[in-house]
């Protein structure tokens, strides 16, 4: 403990110094967004006690607008002399890579603390969009505050959505058992809603009351297949603020303006990563970015197999049956699925999922002459992935 405080100051100092850190931090990135709760002190007049404090870098606000509009929340315990919570708003960019966008400084997770940070989220971030997705456990603070319209995210403005990872967690509490952990995880993840009935199923006849909870359960909340409006984009979970959370896991012991430091000077890396990333895939000359690049070249190379039925060219309706195959001596395929293009769907599901064209629409349109291409949605293309990562940050004054 000394030798840290050697090293990063103290802890009750840091504290001192927190309000001129991020006035500095915004000073040298103006535009971003500082904010600090504090409380005269009750005995110590002209002090004020800290109470909470919020920040998002001018950059990674400007950026997000050109970002997919769903974000993952989540809070991680501070293990330092203080304890308190962290709480974190992280997006993802078009090849599923972390998008920091806004951090919160607070004591527990409460609803009062949830609203706070979800009513500048969306003032400073989301400003006038719509339908932004939130991703997060089901907390009860989180729960009150998502829910509350007065903090932006209700309809139209925005929607809620569980991670499933966390609903597992609490389905297995009740329904143990790695049969059910297995049905009930693939009846979440399948954007096909044929698949999700068939797994529902046969977590039934393993328990009846295993499924009875599932289905009280609003579908849409937890489910890729009943997603409404497909708002998650295929993003099952809060995996990404998790794997952040874990990535800045050693900075959580660090007294409270070396933490914020430690923040800062990660999100500039991951930026100029990420920049370079994308510049170097529009020199290279790549329309789309890698993680679309990569999906629908095996979606081309599996619409090779599928045999199509026309049933109508002019309004692109197609019956499309897949190949059979056999792996690990189970026969797969063989299944038929349609593609409505005048509805934008597939009863496949990854179409309306991702945005981007499936292996049975790639197909019917093969084989009518139709560019699918046009279907490819745009936060797939470099240009909009560079404008994402494009914003400057600027460097902190010694």
């Amino acid at each position: 403990m000394a030798a840290m405080e050697t090293l990063y100051g103290n802890w009750q100092t840091t504290y001192n110094e927190l309000p001129r850190f991020l006035s500095v931090m915004a000073s040298t990135n103006p535009g971003s967004v500082m904010e600090i709760d504090a409380v005269p002190h009750q005995t110590e007049i002209g002090k004020s006690v800290f109470v909470r404090a919020f920040w998002c870098l001018k950059a990674m606000i400007d950026g997000w607008q050109h970002a997919r509009p769903v974000i993952s929340i989540d809070g991680t315990f501070l293990k330092g002399k203080y304890n308190g919570k962290l709480l974190v708003a992280v997006g993802v960019d078009a090849n599923n890579h972390q998008y920091p966008i806004c951090f919160a400084l607070v004591d527990e997770e409460t609803t009062e603390n949830w609203s706070w940070f979800l009513r500048l989220l969306r003032i400073h971030v989301c400003r006038e969009r719509l339908g932004v997705c939130i991703i997060s456990d089901r907390a009860p603070g989180i729960l009150a505050a998502v829910n509350d319209e007065r903090n932006g995210f209700t309809e139209p403005f925005g929607v809620h959505r569980y991670c499933l990872h966390h609903v597992r967690s609490n389905f297995s509490k009740h329904h143990p058992g790695n049969d059910l952990k297995m049905f009930m995880w693939l009846a979440g993840r399948t954007p096909q809603i044929r698949k999700h009935e068939a797994y529902m199923k046969h977590i039934a006849r393993i328990s009846p009351q295993a499924v009875t909870y599932l289905r009280e359960i609003n579908p849409a909340l937890w489910t890729i297949c009943h997603d409404t409006g497909h708002a998650r984009y295929g993003q099952a979970t809060t995996n990404v603020t998790e794997s952040f959370n874990g990535n800045i896991r050693q900075a959580r012991f660090l007294p409270v303006t070396a933490m914020m430091e430690f923040l800062f000077y990660k999100t500039v890396r991951t930026v100029n990563k990420e920049r370079n990333a994308a510049l170097e895939s529009m020199q290279e000359g790549h329309e789309l970015c890698l993680r679309a690049r990569r999906m629908l070249e095996t979606n081309t190379e599996r619409a090779n197999a599928h045999h199509v039925e026309t049933f109508n060219r002019q309004s692109g309706l197609f019956s499309v049956k897949t190949r059979r195959y056999r792996l690990k001596g189970v026969e797969k395929g063989g299944n038929t699925q349609v593609v409505d293009i005048r509805r934008g769907t597939c009863t496949c599901g990854k179409w309306a999922c991702h945005r981007l064209p499936c292996s049975h629409l790639i197909a019917g349109c093969n084989r009518n002459s139709i560019n699918w291409k046009q279907w490819i949605g745009p936060y797939h293309y470099t240009p909009v992935l560079q404008n994402m990562w494009e914003p400057m940050i600027y460097p902190l004054p010694a």
